[in-house]
C-alpha cells in the first residue's frame, strides 16, 4: 500500500550510523516490489574499488576485470568487517533484518 511504501522509505531515510551511507531518498515501488535508495557518490568508491584499485568513475567491464584484484592486508581487512559487524548490528536493533550485504 502507499502507505506502507512510505514508512518503508523513511525508515530508510531515517537510518544514521557512521559506517552506513547515507539515503537521499527512497521509494518503494509497488507494483514491482522493489526498494530504490538515491545515495550520494562516495568519491573514494566502495570496498570492491578498493579491492581492485579502481577508479569509481570508470565502467564496471573496465575496472572489474579478473585478475585485477589485490588481497587486502589483515589490518584492512579487520577494520572493514568490524564496520560491518557493528552497522549490521546497529539495522538489527532497529528491527531491521539482514540477509546479505553487498
Amino acid at each position: 500500500s502507499p502507505v506502507a511504501a512510505a514508512a518503508v522509505a523513511e525508515c530508510f531515510a531515517s537510518l544514521k550510523h557512521p559506517f552506513i551511507w547515507p539515503t537521499l531518498q527512497a521509494e518503494y515501488l509497488v507494483g514491482a516490489g522493489r526498494l530504490l535508495l538515491l545515495r550520494p557518490l562516495s568519491r573514494r568508491g566502495s570496498l570492491k574499488d578498493l579491492i581492485y584499485r579502481a577508479n569509481p568513475q570508470d565502467a564496471y567491464c573496465v575496472k572489474y576485470r579478473a585478475g585485477m584484484g589485490r588481497p587486502l592486508g589483515l589490518p584492512e581487512i579487520a577494520r572493514h568487517g568490524r564496520q560491518i559487524l557493528e552497522a549490521t548490528h546497529y539495522l538489527q536493533s532497529r528491527g531491521l533484518t539482514v540477509r546479505h550485504l553487498n
